[in-house]
């Protein structure tokens, strides 16, 4: 997330955006995204086109460490447990953002 709010910041400042192919390229391999690089080149095309500002939250999700069998580990390995009401707040906050809210450090 943190990777994420210091992208936002130095592509809204305007003068590093316009050589945001570049910047991509040289970021590949380093994080693991969902969102395409179509998307994400959308995403820059909008923020030229309006330089809007951007409030980048976070909220993670807690739980409770431990040690099980992990298949893909092949053996016991280090996992954690959700905590059930985080993940519900999590949920609950995704649900809100894509119902169109704007959401604020209160509601983290």
């Amino acid at each position: 997330m943190k990777l994420i709010a210091a992208l936002v910041d130095k592509l809204s400042a305007g003068t590093i955006i316009s050589n945001y192919s570049n910047i991509l390229n040289s970021l590949e391999g380093m994080f693991v995204t969902d969102m395409s690089t179509s998307n994400i080149s959308k995403l820059i095309r909008m923020q030229l086109g309006d330089m809007a500002s951007w409030d980048v939250l976070s909220y993670s999700a807690t739980g409770t460490g431990g040690t099980d069998y992990v298949w893909a580990a092949g053996g016991y390995a280090y996992v954690t447990y959700p905590d059930s009401s985080s993940v519900a707040h999590a949920t609950d906050l995704i649900a809100r953002v894509m119902d169109g809210e704007v959401l604020t450090e209160s509601d983290i």
